[in-house]
């Protein structure tokens, strides 16, 4: 959905990096209990990959993020995490093995001491 929304300073120029961080998207931040090396890059990242994390299907995430085709937000944002992997993992243990977990699919906490 677009909403033609659009953000600049008063003069209607561009939002350039150095003036963007060092005033509001700091203040942000901080009002968001994030630390202040944040980059816009960084959160837009990080809310792709909690995205794909909490499950959200890649068509949803490509259409949140303004992309024009899957590809593109699979190719820049989605890191095979190593809980994904195991996600991976589980569902086929789930499949072939009604729920049991073998060893192999365990976590480190779930293993025997």
């Amino acid at each position: 959905m677009d909403f033609d929304l659009v953000s600049t300073p008063r003069d209607g120029a561009a939002w350039r990096g150095a003036p963007l961080l060092s005033g509001r998207f700091r203040r942000l931040l901080r009002r968001a209990g994030l630390l202040e090396h944040f980059t816009l890059y960084g959160l837009r990242c990080t809310y792709v990959t909690s995205q794909f994390l909490a499950g959200g299907r890649d068509k949803v995430v490509s259409e949140l993020m303004g992309h024009e085709r899957v590809r593109t937000t699979k190719d820049v944002y989605m890191k095979v995490l190593p809980v994904m992997q195991e996600r991976a993992s589980d569902g086929l243990e789930r499949l072939f093995f009604g729920g049991i977990r073998t060893t192999l699919a365990q976590s480190e906490s779930e293993l025997p001491m």
